[in-house]
């Protein structure tokens, strides 16, 4: 534990902000990952100064930094057990927007950049199915993209320049060319090496067409040849690792002039699919999305009015976005080659309740039980479109074996199925079949040359498993990529790769005690967030529904009646003012009703 006097005459030198009370940690000790990690302190840099600053006050100390926006990582990339510095409060702002281009600072959520975007005419195509949550940041991080990504590409696709802050605390931007000299000729000589390595070059040819985003943007040394485009493209997909953004310039396209129109039907053949997607593909999809019949049948629980079949293998939402009367007549008559159950969806109030749903099946896997909750550490594989159907038969039959409820669906116009199976989350029973599961879905997904993660990014509960995917020889260049910008392994350690030698159920916040079911359905998602007027008004950071019902849990759980820091920490959880916003976003997804939480709490109605 770092002495007081060090952090306070820390906090002399920066503008921004610094939380060293044992509640705010506690806050920033999770995030929408199974993991937790109690931080030393929390930093809210002010200005690029303060974040270099904080790089030589966590070397002086032997700390490490973990970068924070949204802090809705799956993978457990946005905890840590040294310095988390979290960008939500000063690093907000989208800079520039431009005939073809927009320059913005990391914390922006994905909607509000969207929207701006609209007002000039534009778009950013990659959209992730939590954009009302997500920032800027983080996506880069994950490289992230939803299912835009069929016919737009990844967020990597969009890559036009990045400023960050180095970990010996230097400035690189490689629009500008500044601090690039540095790392211009080790990354030289290990393009090089990667290029004439036949055996490496074989990998990478025949793993073009996976959609990838489980460690560093190998494919990069393939395809840049400047060094400052080669280093923006290794960002992408870093996880916080290789350096810390402060400006992202992201190419901007013009935004389609017909609206969007989404159709869904229901497949009697799974092994259709492909062939499916093949049509859809040539009739220029924007989106296709996969609901497998595990995660139909959770649906039809949850939400009769809808009237999913019970003979359905799996639905496929599909979205065109230009040409659109033209091409839906011929989606239609193309539908007589393939065996449906029922009829095509076509009412548009009708899709756009698909589409929440669609968007919220990891959060709803929460309504399987009172003390389960959804297991996201295996959420993010991908194959090739034409192995979906043989992995999810692989998936059911595993699910099936180990009697575990699971939602399988996602973009499978790119190969990304999700995985949510759910476990006992209130007790220690589920814990070690944790590792058990992962085993079993990535030996299935290895089976067809897959990925650990197509979109969410590497991190703690993937990085054990790294090596089986890409082999030694691809490996061993991961880590030297790791070396070049981060020696000393000061940023975000132990995330991309399993340096400490954890597995993969260590350091997990299961069990959790269930405090009543106004909270317990809560998947810290985030997506009532920004409806939140107290974190509007404290400008995001630590502040908002779900960091008000952490808190709450840490105060009847863990705090005694002594503890000096009560005051302030139930004065912060006070300044909700019980709008029910939170409760009314929720009311499509799980139900969690945080409000009547926090007033619960306040009547003495939650106890332990």
């Amino acid at each position: 534990m770092l002495l007081k006097e060090k952090i306070d005459e820390f906090k002399k030198k920066i503008e921004g902000d610094v939380l060293i009370e044992r509640f705010w940690r506690e806050v920033y000790s999770t995030d929408a990952s199974i993991y937790k990690f109690v931080p030393e302190l929390i930093v809210l840099p002010k200005t690029k100064q303060d974040i270099q600053k904080t790089i030589k006050f966590a070397r002086e100390n032997k700390l490490d930094i973990t970068c924070r926006t949204a802090g809705t990582s799956l993978a457990g990339t946005a905890v840590g057990k040294g310095i988390i510095l979290d960008f939500t409060r000063y690093f907000d702002q989208i800079l520039e927007i431009g005939p073809d281009y927009v320059k913005t600072q990391p914390a922006v959520i994905y909607d509000d950049l969207q929207a701006k975007l609209a007002e000039k005419g534009l778009f950013l195509p990659p959209v992730p199915a939590s954009s009302r949550a997500c920032m800027i940041g983080g996506n880069v991080a994950t490289k992230a993209c939803g299912g835009g990504a069929v016919k737009y590409g990844t967020l990597d696709d969009f890559m036009l320049a990045i400023e960050f802050i180095d970990a010996d605390g230097d400035i690189v931007n490689t629009e500008t060319g500044q601090g690039v000299e540095k790392f211009k000729q080790k990354l030289e000589d290990l393009r090089q090496r990667i290029l004439n390595d036949k055996k490496t070059m074989a990998i990478l040819n025949r793993r073009m067409d996976v959609q990838d985003a489980s460690t560093y943007n190998i494919f990069a040394f393939d395809r840049y040849s400047n060094t400052n485009e080669l280093i923006a493209h290794l960002m992408m997909g870093s996880i916080g690792t290789l350096g810390i953004f402060t400006e992202i310039k992201l190419k901007a396209v013009p935004k389609p002039t017909e609206k969007p129109v989404s159709w869904a039907v229901y497949l009697a053949d799974l092994y259709q699919v492909d062939n499916f997607i093949k049509e859809v593909k040539r009739l220029g999809c924007s989106a296709v999305e996969l609901v497998d019949r595990v995660s139909l049948d959770l649906t039809r629980n949850c939400f009769p009015a809808l009237g999913i079949p019970t003979e359905a293998e799996a639905m496929i939402i599909v979205q065109f976005d230009e040409k659109i009367e033209q091409t839906l007549k011929e989606f239609e008559n193309s539908l007589k080659n393939f065996k449906l159950v029922g009829e095509a969806v076509k009412d548009p109030v009708k899709m756009e309740k698909f589409w929440e749903v669609r968007k919220c099946l990891l959060p709803l896997t929460a309504k399987f039980s009172a003390t389960t909750k959804p297991l996201v550490s295996v959420d993010d594989v991908g194959v090739r479109v034409k192995d979906i159907p043989d992995l999810l038969q692989d998936l059911r039959k595993i699910f099936k074996d180990l009697n575990i409820k699971v939602a399988l669906y996602g973009h499978a116009g790119t190969g990304t199925i999700h995985i949510d199976p759910v476990i006992e989350a209130s007790t220690k029973e589920h814990v070690k079949i944790i590792k058990k599961i992962a085993d079993k879905v990535y030996e299935a997904v290895f089976k067809y040359d897959g990925t650990i993660a197509t979109e969410h990014g590497g991190g703690r509960c993937r990085s054990m498993y790294l090596e089986k995917e890409w082999g030694k020889e691809v490996y061993k260049y991961l880590l030297e990529i790791k070396q070049i910008f981060d020696p000393d392994d000061i940023l975000n350690p132990n995330t991309m790769f399993n340096t400490d030698k954890s597995k993969i159920y260590d350091n997990v916040k299961i069990p959790i005690k269930p405090l009543g079911p106004e909270e317990w359905p809560c998947m810290e998602c985030a997506y009532c967030q920004s409806k939140c007027p107290a974190w509007i008004t404290a400008k995001k950071g630590e502040t908002g529904p779900k960091q008000f019902k952490n808190l709450i849990r840490y105060r009847v759980l863990n705090v005694k009646d002594n503890d000096p820091e009560i005051l302030e920490m139930e004065k912060q959880i006070k300044t909700c003012i019980l709008c029910g916003n939170c409760t009314k976003v929720c009311e499509t997804i799980v139900g969690a009703k945080l409000k009547e939480f926090n007033e619960n709490w306040r009547e003495g109605k939650v106890r332990e």
